[in-house]
């Protein structure tokens, strides 16, 4: 993958992240018109979604950090149960996700029928 194309990539997926449409399906869509859909896709894909994750912590570093604060010294209420039922949730997709990894890639990698 070339310089430019992966920059296209990384612009496709900035501008889709948060929309309420699949980024995923994005860079897979984009990936197969350049003519790069491969297995090895999947780690530039995954770092695609983890440049994400550090964007958005960093711009919301202040009300990130207001809210742990306030997890930390506030007394248990349905906050603090609503936030760790939501970092729970992330442990089956988790799992999944790697167990299937082959599965998924096959079922998904290239293949713009099934996205």
């Amino acid at each position: 993958m070339t310089f430019w194309e992966a920059a296209l990539l990384g612009i496709l997926q900035g501008l889709t992240e948060f929309f309420p449409i699949s980024s995923s399906a994005h860079i897979e869509i984009g990936t197969v018109l350049l003519g790069r859909a491969s297995k090895e896709n999947l780690l530039f894909s995954l770092l695609l979604h983890l440049s994400t994750v550090c964007s958005t912590l960093l711009v919301f570093r202040r009300r990130i950090g207001d809210m742990l604060q306030h997890l930390c010294k506030s007394p248990w209420n349905a906050t603090h149960r609503w936030t760790l039922l939501w970092l729970l949730s992330a442990i089956p997709a988790g799992i999944v996700g790697f167990a299937y990894e082959d599965l998924i890639q096959k079922q998904f990698g290239g293949n713009l029928h099934v996205v």
